[in-house]
């Protein structure tokens, strides 16, 4: 369904789906250097505005930014095709805190010392994120289709995303994207992605403001094929992302 948002609300939403799961996220039993150094400079009372901000009810359209980012926790990338270097897209992702923590755990000082590997994980095991993908030409709804079941494909190889999971999304993919018909993706649009546990929401807003896609899967898998389809080695988006975090300053 196609819907024009009006000016004032297109940063704002104020109905959210309960189902949508408020699980924090953390892989070691005890805290990473960098949480604990955030506990101790900003106080467990900021720890506990991020949770709030991120409860089901209180922020929850797919461009809400909320409690997301920080030097840690923001990656951005410029996309580029072909032997011309054509711009194709730019990439924006915001996670929480607590998995910027585990990204700045694997960053050294040295930046060719970084743990590729354990940063990687950690972004494709983070439990609250919000995503813009801002088109920087016209596309095709089937090249699109096409380039994301590619990126999914190299997350299949690399054992990051089952192969029953890369088919359920890939034939679901063409009624995802049934509402742009014809008019295709055209440059300026952009596609919002926003995480909430095993919940993902993707928007698909054109640049003139008009919606035309709004859909909630409430699947780990289709969250991990996601965040797989950028992060997997060989990726298109994982050398870059991964390079524009800072370096540690430890």
């Amino acid at each position: 369904m196609v819907t024009e948002l009006p000016a004032a609300v297109r940063d704002n939403d104020t109905h959210g789906s309960k189902s949508e799961t408020t699980r924090m996220h953390s892989r070691l039993s005890a805290p990473p250097r960098s949480v604990q150094r955030f506990l101790v400079s900003y106080g467990s009372a900021s720890l506990a505005l991020f949770l709030f901000s991120v409860v089901p009810g209180h922020a929850q359209i797919a461009t809400d930014t909320a409690g997301l980012g920080g030097m840690y926790g923001t990656l951005t990338m410029l996309l580029e095709k072909t032997f011309l270097r054509v711009d194709v897209l730019e990439l924006e992702i915001r996670v929480d805190p607590i998995t910027a923590a585990h990204v700045e755990d694997g960053l050294a000082v040295n930046g060719e010392d970084a743990d590729e590997e354990a940063i990687a994980s950690a972004l494709i095991d983070a439990p609250y994120v919000w995503a813009r993908l801002t088109f920087k030409r016209d596309v095709g709804v089937e090249r699109l289709i096409q380039e994301i079941r590619n990126s999914m494909r190299k997350a299949v190889h690399a054992g990051l995303l089952d192969p029953a999971g890369y088919d359920a999304i890939s034939e679901s993919l063409p009624a995802w994207y049934a509402p742009l018909g014809d008019r295709g993706i055209r440059n300026g649009d952009a596609q919002y992605y926003r995480i909430r546990g095993d919940t993902l929401r993707t928007t698909f807003i054109g640049r003139d403001g008009v919606q035309f896609i709004d859909e909630t899967a409430a699947s780990p898998t289709n969250r991990r094929a996601l965040l797989t389809s950028w992060f997997a080695p060989g990726s298109d988006f994982r050398e870059e992302l991964l390079a524009s975090l800072p370096r540690s300053s430890r």
